[in-house]
């Protein structure tokens, strides 16, 4: 079963943060073709994440630009751990449908792109500055059914994919789960109950550009909360 996605995303942008008692005030920095750029909006704290605090981040608004679809840091490395994979509300993960059509590379040529199946796992900070913020991370739903009735990773997506997988603790030679229309379920009962720390590097919009198991024992200091 795949979910369509809903596109209920809004203007992102860097963007300075403000929290007060009644509203939580978001303003765009100056950047080049963002329209928004110096435009305030004001989101009461009940249509924001949790973890929004005041500083500067990579700010995601949604479509009506009532509420705030997201809050990361603008770069830099975090020891994080696996939190879920990002499904409906009541509902559990299954992977959706992400449409294709034309792409444009970094060189300004483009390209074509099929229709493809995706999910997205969510990855929880541990500690320093942005301790309790969640990073989404995309990945391609590269399962397939195996030989012997369990599940392998195949096809487009299949290095970033493992990699994620290895990084959170599974162990290909050991773990198996059995194949169905939607393993996500599973996979995530695995990776709850063998939780692996993980540095991850975010690139300046907040996503994960790199994720590694960490060093045996790598704590970071909890947030200084300020009086």
């Amino acid at each position: 079963m795949a979910i369509n996605i809903g596109g209920d995303k809004g203007p992102a942008g860097k963007a300075r943060v403000v929290v007060n008692k009644k509203f939580i005030n978001v303003t765009f920095l100056e950047t080049p073709g963002n329209v928004h750029s110096n435009e305030r909006f004001d989101i009461i704290p009940e249509d924001a994440p949790s973890w929004t605090r005041n500083g500067t981040y990579y700010v995601q608004l949604s479509s009506d630009l009532l509420k705030i679809y997201s809050v990361r840091p603008c770069g830099g490395s975090h020891l994080s751990q696996f939190l879920r994979f990002a499904a409906r509300e009541n509902e559990q993960p299954a992977p959706r449908t992400i449409p294709g059509g034309i792409r444009t590379r970094s060189d300004g040529t483009r390209y074509s792109v099929e229709d493809s199946l995706g999910f997205t796992a969510i990855l929880k900070i541990l500690g320093g500055d942005y301790e309790g913020f969640e990073i989404p991370n995309a990945l391609t739903y590269a399962f397939r059914r195996g030989t012997t009735g369990g599940t392998d990773i195949a096809g487009t997506g299949t290095k970033k994919l493992a990699t994620f997988l290895r990084a959170c603790g599974v162990n290909f030679e050991l773990d198996t789960i059995l194949y169905s229309e939607n393993v996500l379920p599973s996979l995530e009962r695995m990776l709850l109950e063998n939780l692996t720390p993980v540095i991850i590097e975010l690139n300046p919009m907040g996503y994960p550009v790199t994720i590694a198991t960490a060093p045996s024992g790598m704590t970071m200091p909890s947030r200084k909360k300020k009086e």
